[in-house]
């Protein structure tokens, strides 16, 4: 496991941090995404695992007894325990996403809806790569994950068509129509229709 201890590492790190608080604040991308494609995923959830109850208590002794020599040194050791060679660089960035991104991606999903949601659509397939290449590659669970996905696609995908706008045209000769749906975000479906019965 890398220990980041160098300045360059830490940079590293804090950029990972920081694509990981910008995802946070895009809705239905989790930084969670972020540090698995960028390979610290596991990492993040040891050094998560170091962080303990008991260490809230030491870093209580060490604001209210700093003065007391045994007391800060038995304090300072016990929160040495914390990775904060990987969990101090990696928040910064992350509090750095929160405080400069929350600014900018609201604009950029309010004027670039369709190419900010295609990008961090194309992040979580990509995502998708990492468990796979890991898995056992069995047809059964590839079938099974076809099919939960195209399922999670119609409930959830779908769900936001209910502001959708609903448009029947017909040509001069009344023999061809076109069924148009528009939903509010930028993207309609045009479906042509042969022979419909005008009297239905």
């Amino acid at each position: 496991m890398q220990e980041y201890r160098s300045f360059r590492s830490r940079l590293i790190l804090a950029s990972k941090g920081l694509a990981m608080g910008t995802a946070d604040i895009i809705p239905g991308v989790s930084g969670g995404t972020i540090a698995l494609i960028s390979g610290i995923y596991d990492h993040l959830v040891d050094a998560i695992g170091t962080v303990k109850a008991s260490h809230a208590l030491a870093l209580l002794n060490l604001i209210v007894f700093c003065w007391h020599r045994e007391r800060r040194s038995a304090a300072l050791s016990r929160l040495a325990e914390i990775d904060w060679n990987f969990l101090l660089p990696l928040l910064a960035g992350i509090a750095l996403a929160m405080i400069i991104m929350v600014q900018i991606i609201p604009w950029v999903l309010e004027h670039h809806a369709f190419y900010a949601f295609s990008f961090f659509f194309g992040l979580i397939i990509f995502s998708i790569t990492v468990p796979y290449r890991m898995m056992k590659h069995r047809p059964l669970e590839i079938g099974l994950l076809i099919v939960f996905a195209l399922a999670t696609f119609f409930l959830v995908g779908l769900s936001g068509v209910s502001d959708a706008r609903i448009e029947l045209t017909g040509l001069h000769d009344r023999s061809t129509y076109t069924l148009r749906a528009n939903q509010k975000g930028g993207w309609h479906v045009n479906l042509p229709l042969e022979s419909i019965d005008r009297n239905n």
